[in-house]
């Protein structure tokens, strides 16, 4: 009979309940205990099937083939049929090169994909003892497990299947992996509030740490949790477009298709009115299919990103899928985990002001009882490790055993002296001989509760009450939940002279700290305007400490507020602000990390995102979800993250940030984080990560910590303005082009030869490569692309562009040599249909391959083209290239072009500089324009909007407060110099989040008062 309280939350669509109801756990185990028949087990395989995760693997030949078969990579295919058609070989072979080039790096890099889901099976393909037809016969494959079989554990074995604790010793699993908790659980333990029976669960995938026990298995494969992250990382898998590849597709389709309109137009024209040759014909279509296609884009894109990559890589992070290296500019929101990558990932003892201490003893005292009462040959216990560093430090020694070496020169442990940690006696003790004074010392470390009076059905050795225990006792529990509501964990401290009563000695606190770079790294992060949320598997009010201790922000939520209350557009969209807004959240699920990152993205935003595991802590109470409901009001908006969310959430976290539209980047380093990693635009498997993350994610860190993260996010940056240049470069030339052709042939009735256009474009298109070493500078704020922004700026540069060429085409004559003249009557007293005269076609030429070379020169900046040094490579690249063209048309003129006149070159040169700073002039003025009409989500992060307007209603409510008490205050000059100093900070922080600032001074005023207005009219 199925369960009616399954494993895994209802919520979770597709996961099968056990064959049994859990409630035989405790009224029918020696039924359970009996395990499966050889029949119940083949009726198990046919309704749950196998104990792995199935593959769906896409055959190579179909994904190499994919390749091909994108819409920029179909019209460079019909550039080189056409090429093959008129038998243009140099130019057929080119185009081959770049596009077989381009397919083979992407078939590669898509076939590592694969890669995450042979991480996660690894971890299946073992053998446990199974208990079939009433005994433990042969260890059998993990893989022919099903629910209700009885298997046997010990200490060490990694947990086969999601399954139930029966019989055996106390154990401890380490879930780390899991969940991210840095200490093993006990299990079996006290069940969660809202969770029957979660206290005897073991997770599949989880470490035995201690004991042996049979455990009955519940969910196997795909139904388990380990089998739910392999699930949707090849959901998530497969080639995911870039966001700024994307658009750039976008744009080249639109320019695509009014290539093809001018290429059936001009196909018409020349063919049946002009009864141009086929051939002819064919050339003049392929030269406009080569000019609009950016043959070469795949390429820039790969060496760019490679070159940023290898910069990366010196920084301390491996790029597994370049194109995360693009997203990472228009990231908005960091989700970052605790363990491990905000914090240490070690317990830290504090030993200073944070200790309690009792009955006159010393915080060093306290702290070297705990360190007599620890075990420092168990270097895997996390506390008597925590413990033993901390002395170490305290009494300056150069390692843990140097000073556990001189201090037993002092204390000598008694023959039996210590009994160590078991999950019953929760404590550990040590009989110890004093040197310097003759006396037996007994101390104990363990739980507050138990330190301060033990309980004797524990059947511990020692038992006992302390001193003043009813005093003490309400004290130290006072300051106990002091201590835990500050976030830390506590460890209590007794101690025992010779026969005298129990001293209750003090409180260490425990805590795993921030990593030394990891208040500063998050403040950089945020001052890139990227809003960094926390999601922790631990308690609300740790997250919370370690928040305020980051300056993270300590609106932390909590997973009720991950659930919409209802299915209306109204409940929905309220949960998302929620999301949208908080800064963290804590004990979230694998896939609810998934799910938030999913709505971000639909909410038009690059998240980022780091995950560690969570534990399985139940919600807090649903009283607070009637603030997750009025996503308006100013609490949801300036949440600050979420606590004691389970490990699901996470998948439910990304889903709703993907839903808000926006890109996503996630790290962590577990395998309960590697569905979110692979969903994530932007997966980043942080230092020390499991095999099943890093395969999961898009960058590998090999350094501690998110610094890295900051640097590729100014990396990113750059490169992403490095992709814009050449983007904007390369339609403005197809534009000026296929104008040119197109207008010569309608309006003159004249043809262009087509070996100049295909030379111009592919010559470009290669020389334009070095864009990836050019010089930029990081933007304050994250790049988010756009269609129309696009090709605002490009079509009214490469219109501009194609009026250049025409003018020197209808009014050269007048400034240019008498040769050009003559060359230019010649041409427009020919018969109509004809081609340009050769010495007026070789101007031309000169004339597209001079503006189009230095056009970079502007492409590239958003001021004049010599307001900024460009790389020397790209420079080198355009006055070489540009060289080896003016040299051919000055000396070595033949058949292709005719030799010009050195006055004749150097006025296209003129001519074409003067037109660059004309371009210019209309590119900032696109430039405005499109500052002023484009979205206002654009230039704002909605995560960090509401937390601005928060801090700058603050300043205002501190300046009217500061104004009114300003006369109180006139005749003390200190107070008014202080006070008017903070009031202009306050302006200054009001001006600096009044939105996106823009580059340049110039835009900075207008920028202020325009979000200045929108926020108004929004209230």
């Amino acid at each position: 009979m199925a369960s009616t309280a399954p494993l895994l939350d209802s919520e979770n669509e597709g996961v099968k309940d056990p064959p049994f109801p859990l409630s035989d756990l405790d009224n029918n185990k020696e039924k359970l205990l009996a395990g499966l028949s050889t029949e119940e087990v083949k009726r198990m395989v046919e309704v749950y099937g196998l104990n792995e995760v199935p593959e769906e693997k896409e055959p190579l030949w179909k994904l190499f083939v994919k390749q091909f078969t994108g819409p920029m990579q179909i019209m460079i295919e019909c550039a080189a049929l056409l090429c093959l058609s008129i038998q243009n070989w140099p130019d057929f072979v080119i185009i081959m090169v770049l596009l077989m080039t381009n397919g083979i790096l992407g078939f590669f890099e898509e076939k590592s994909a694969q890669a995450s889901v042979d991480a996660l099976k690894a971890g299946l393909e073992k053998k446990m003892p199974v208990k079939r037809d009433g005994k433990f016969g042969d260890p059998l494959p993990v893989a022919q497990l099903v629910p209700g079989d009885i298997i046997f554990m010990r200490g060490g074995d990694i947990v086969p299947a999601d399954c139930y604790y029966l019989s055996g010793d106390p154990c401890q699993c380490d879930e780390a992996a899991l969940t991210g908790e840095s200490l093993p659980v006990k299990v079996p333990r006290q069940d969660d509030a809202e969770t029957k029976y979660s206290g005897r669960r073991m997770w599949s995938g989880s470490i035995l740490k201690v004991g042996e026990c049979e455990a009955v298995v519940s969910h196997t494969g795909v139904n388990t949790m380990i089998g739910e992250a392999a699930k949707k990382i090849q959901e998530a898998s497969g080639k995911e477009l870039g966001v700024f590849e994307g658009k750039i597709i976008d744009a080249a389709k639109v320019l695509i298709g009014i290539t093809v309109i001018v290429v059936f137009v001009l196909f018409f024209y020349m063919y049946f009115v002009q009864k141009v040759p086929i051939a002819e014909v064919l050339e003049m279509s392929l030269s406009l299919v080569i000019a609009s296609v950016p043959v070469a884009l795949p390429m820039v894109m790969k060496v760019t990103l490679s070159i940023g990559g290898k910069e990366m890589a010196d920084e301390g992070g491996i790029v597994t899928h370049l194109t995360a290296l693009e997203e990472i500019a228009s990231m908005k929101v960091l989700c970052s985990d605790k363990t491990g990558t905000l914090t240490t990932a070690q317990m830290t003892v504090y030993y200073d002001s944070s200790c309690r201490t009792y009955n006159g003893f010393t915080p060093h005292q306290v702290l070297e009882f705990a360190s007599i009462a620890s075990n420092e040959a168990n270097k895997d216990d996390p506390i008597d490790s925590a413990v033993l560093r901390a002395y170490c430090q305290s009494v300056g020694a150069s390692s843990v055993d140097a000073a556990v070496e001189a201090r037993k020169k002092n204390y000598i442990l008694e023959p039996e002296g210590f009994c160590g940690f078991n999950a019953i006696v929760k404590r550990t003790s040590a009989t110890v001989k004093c040197k310097k004074d003759g006396k037996k010392y007994f101390f104990a470390k363990g739980m507050v509760d138990v330190i301060l009076k033990t309980d004797p059905a524990d059947e511990g050795l020692h038992q006992w009450e302390v001193d003043d225990y009813a005093n003490m006792s309400q004290e130290v529990h006072q300051n106990d939940a002091t201590m835990g509501i500050s976030g830390f964990k506590t460890l209590g401290v007794c101690v025992r002279v010779d026969d005298g009563p129990v001293k209750f000695a003090g409180i260490l606190p425990i805590m795993d700290p921030p990593r030394h770079d990891t208040k500063l790294t998050v403040a950089r992060i945020k001052e890139a305007n990227v809003a960094v949320k926390m999601i922790t598997g631990d308690h609300h009010n740790i997250g919370k400490e370690l928040a305020r201790q980051i300056d993270l922000g300590t609106d932390i939520r909590t997973p009720d507020r991950l659930k919409p209350q209802g299915n209306s557009e109204f409940y929905i969209n309220a949960r998302d602000d929620v999301i949208l807004h908080a800064d963290g959240f804590a004990k979230v699920k694998p896939l609810d990390k998934h799910e938030v990152i999913t709505v971000l993205q639909k909410k038009g935003m690059v998240v980022g995102m780091t995950g560690d595991g969570v534990n399985d802590a139940p919600a807090l109470a649903k009283a607070q979800i009637g603030i997750a409901v009025h996503g308006a009001t100013d609490a949801a908006k300036s949440a600050g993250g979420f606590a004691k969310v389970k490990p699901l959430d996470k998948h439910e976290v990304i889903t709703v940030l993907q839903k808000k539209g926006m890109v996503v980047g996630m790290t962590g380093d577990g395998v309960n984080d590697a569905p979110a990693l692979a969903k994530a635009q932007i997966g980043i498997a942080v230092h020390g990560a499991t095999d099943a993350a890093k395969s999961a994610g898009d960058i590998v860190l090999t350094k501690d910590g998110l610094s890295p993260i900051y640097t590729a996010i100014q990396i990113s940056r750059r490169i992403f303005k490095r992709l814009k240049s050449y983007v904007i470069y390369r339609i403005c030339i197809t534009v000026q082009v296929v104008f040119f052709l197109a207008a010569l042939a309608l309006f003159y009735n004249l043809r262009f030869k087509a070996l100049y256009i295909i030379l111009l474009a592919l010559f470009h298109d290669l020389q334009i490569v070095t864009i990836a070493y050019d010089k930029q500078v990081a933007s304050p704020f994250p790049e988010t692309p756009t269609v129309v922004g696009l090709l605002m700026q490009s079509y009214s540069m490469g219109i501009l562009m194609f009026v250049q060429t025409m003018g020197l085409v209808m009014f050269g004559h007048l400034f240019m040599s008498d040769t050009f003249a003559a060359s230019y009557h010649t041409t427009m007293s020919a018969g109509s249909g004809g081609e340009m005269e050769r010495y007026l076609e070789t101007a031309v030429f000169l004339q597209i391959s001079n503006s189009s070379a230095i056009l970079i020169l502007s492409a590239r900046t958003v001021g004049f083209f010599f307001s900024s040094m460009p790389a020397w490579q790209l420079l080198a690249s355009t006055i070489i290239g540009q060289a080896i063209v003016n040299v051919w048309i000055i000396f070595f003129a033949g058949r292709l072009v005719d030799r010009m006149l050195v006055s004749d070159v150097a006025m296209v040169w003129a001519y074409d500089i003067v037109w660059l700073l004309i371009l210019d002039i209309v590119k900032m003025m696109a430039e405005a324009i499109w500052d002023h009409i484009k979205p206002y989500e654009l230039e704002h992060n909605p995560a960090l909007v509401a937390k601005q307007q928060k801090k700058r209603n603050s300043c205002r409510m501190n300046n009217t407060l500061m104004g009114g008490n300003m006369a109180e205050h006139k005749h003390n000059p200190a107070l008014v110099a202080k006070q008017q100093k903070k009031r202009n900070s306050c302006r200054m922080n009001n001006t600096l989040m009044g939105g996106n600032m823009a580059e340049h001074k110039r835009n900075s005023v207008r920028k202020s008062g325009r979000v200045s207005v929108r926020l108004d009219s929004g209230k």
